[in-house]
């Protein structure tokens, strides 16, 4: 599994990720694990003003991310509930 990203939360969304219900909580963890497979997702987007930082939605999720290339991770910098 040398391809396997790490991932990790910055603070701010780490302390919102609990803040997620419980029942939606399956749903925000499959919006994340895709990232497992790496950075470059289809319908992903550059945020502006921002190098290596992009955004994408999914279950119902904003999610932007931040590539760190040198420590093959991703940090998840903020999301928000969509629906």
């Amino acid at each position: 599994m040398a391809n396997t990203w790490t991932i990790r939360f910055a603070r701010r969304a780490t302390e919102d990720k609990y803040k997620i219900p419980r029942g939606e909580a399956a749903r925000f963890t499959e919006a994340i694990a895709i990232l497992r497979n790496g950075p470059a997702l289809s319908d992903r987007e550059m945020v502006e003003n921002s190098p290596h930082t992009y955004q994408y939605i999914r279950n119902g999720y904003l999610i932007a991310y931040e590539v760190l290339e040198a420590e093959h991770a991703i940090r998840v910098v903020y999301f928000e509930i969509l629906l």
